[in-house]
């Protein structure tokens, strides 16, 4: 409420008499690493976003999960929170890792990270933090923010390691999830590609008048199944109805996998986003170097 402080000052105060300035746009950093809240900010892609990883709270509330532990938060993009827990859809699942261990009839995601941090991998900040869900199940996460060559995607890393089978699935960003020229569910992907799901293997993506908003895996294509969910009515906190693109896997009890995936987002505010959306998907991002010696190092200790 602080912006509004200055509706309290007189007509004759300084702050209205002074010339007004266009906003600095051209001077505010495009990622900016904050080491307390262990957040990185960033202002790419069209819209300001920022992943998180240090935060949690320290009381009972409810859906704190949501309010805290996903992995990104957009000004473009609402939130969901879950409705209930007994099915995927109702979970609140945007940028989140959801695991279930009783074959999808309840789940668990990031609530309490722990060890979080903030590093510099080759000249670029990364977020890192593990959590655990069960006893027997570790999850470790990096979170990348978008390269300067494809500023519509960040980038997840996580490292799963269990004795239990699990179900996996992973949230992009929601967005509205009705269409426009009729106002009932999208469908498949229009031949004009102006609105419309998309499921494959690997990836998937929803175009809506919210944007367009898409999730690949970039390692292992074949490990995880693209769909996009129709979320719970009403968990959208900007959207009465919200489509949520994913990725889903099972893990086998016993082993140690790494998924490296990627988010692509878009808001509806970018000018012909309809238009342009189809060679900003097209632009992949590459797994950093990093991340590949990381995986092999952890294939040859394993």
């Amino acid at each position: 409420m602080l912006g509004f402080v200055a509706l309290a000052l007189p007509e004759s105060h300084a702050f209205w008499q002074s010339k007004e300035e266009p906003f600095p746009s051209s001077s505010i950093p495009q990622v900016v690493a904050l080491e307390h809240p262990l957040h990185i900010m960033v202002n790419k892609g069209g819209h300001n976003f920022l992943l998180s990883s240090g935060q949690a709270c320290h009381y009972p509330v409810r859906a704190s999960e949501s309010k805290y532990g996903k992995f990104a938060y957009s000004s473009a993009f609402g939130y969901s929170v879950p409705t209930g827990g007994y099915f995927v859809e109702a979970i609140g699942g945007d940028n989140m890792l959801a695991l279930s261990d009783d074959d999808g009839e309840s789940w668990k995601v990031r609530k309490q990270p722990l060890h979080a941090r903030l590093e510099t991998i080759d000249g670029s900040p990364v977020l890192t933090s593990s959590w655990k869900p069960w006893k027997d199940v570790s999850v470790e996460t990096h979170l990348l923010p978008p390269a300067d060559a494809t500023p519509n995607w960040h980038l997840r890393v996580h490292r799963v390691v269990t004795k239990r089978a699990l179900k996996t699935n992973e949230g992009a960003f929601g967005l509205h999830g009705v269409s426009a020229k009729d106002e009932r569910e999208l469908t498949v992907l229009d031949a004009q590609e102006s609105e419309g799901r998309w499921e494959s293997e690997g990836e998937s993506l929803a175009i809506s008048r919210g944007g367009a908003v898409g999730i690949l895996e970039l390692d292992q294509p074949k490990l995880r199944a693209g769909r996009v969910l129709d979320e719970d009515a009403n968990s959208n906190l900007m959207e009465s109805r919200s489509v949520l693109p994913s990725l889903a896997a099972d893990f086998s009890a016993g082993t140690d996998t790494w998924v490296v995936t990627s988010v692509f987002a878009l808001p509806s505010s970018v000018e012909q986003f309809q238009t342009k959306w189809q060679e900003s998907w097209k632009n992949r991002p590459v797994i950093p170097h990093w991340v590949v010696e990381r995986i092999k190092d952890s294939i040859v200790q394993t």
